[in-house]
């Protein structure tokens, strides 16, 4: 599925609900975002056999890594929310930053659960499987609020003067920091900037970009 971002959502083989979600999530947060997966053919990690839910179709992947605070700030946002909207969503299981909550067991750290995967850079949620066949548009307004509280921090970043997460000639590469800051200081019209030399070519990649239109302007929305 192709976003107006330019965000990597591999949505093929997912459920519609999952479809849905990927859709609402791209939509409000299309420049924090790295990337999203969904269906894999896959078993349970340790568990040859037993399909995991990426494997039905009815789980999704939302890159976020700890290591960006502005990520892990709506991870955990996106994490709290899948949690205490589970009667809403049916959630299954949510995963995130060395810790997972599902309705057996309440919140647990990843260790304890036996998950061997911290999840440190992307939200793995999980869905009944006997509601996968509808609409997300339910979790829209809780979306906004979540939207909302990311706005007190994190404003430009929703905004785009960060621009996107990921590099837009391959959005399955993750920008780093100093692409970032290049990329704000430009939307910026900043004139004093570092002279360290990964940032001086941070800021000719993304003069780059934006000379062959592969970066929106913020301004001009």
């Amino acid at each position: 599925m192709h976003h107006r971002s330019g965000m990597l959502i591999q949505s093929d083989g997912s459920k519609p609900f999952i479809v849905s979600l990927m859709k609402l999530l791209a939509d409000k947060f299309p420049f924090i975002i790295f990337k999203m997966g969904g269906y894999v053919p896959r078993d349970v990690r340790g568990h040859p056999g037993q399909v995991s839910a990426h494997g039905e179709g009815r789980a999704i992947d939302i890159y976020l890594s700890v290591k960006q605070r502005q990520e892990k700030a709506l991870g955990k946002l996106l994490f709290e929310m899948f949690k205490d909207k589970a009667a809403k969503a049916n959630t299954g299981n949510v995963i995130f930053d060395g810790m997972i909550w599902n309705s057996a067991n309440g919140v647990q750290t990843t260790a304890v659960a036996k998950v061997r995967d911290l999840h440190d850079d992307h939200v793995h949620v999980d869905f009944d499987s006997g509601h996968v066949s509808g609409s997300a548009e339910a979790l829209s307004t809780d979306l906004d609020v979540v939207r909302e509280r990311m706005e007190r921090d994190y404003k430009e970043w929703l905004e785009g003067y960060y621009g996107p997460a990921f590099n837009p000639l391959s959005n399955n590469t993750h920008l780093t920091d100093d692409e970032r800051v290049a990329i704000y200081n430009m939307n910026k019209g900043t004139t004093s900037m570092s002279l360290d030399p990964a940032y001086l070519k941070a800021m000719t990649r993304v003069l780059k970009w934006r000379t062959i239109g592969k970066l929106p302007d913020p301004s001009d929305a």
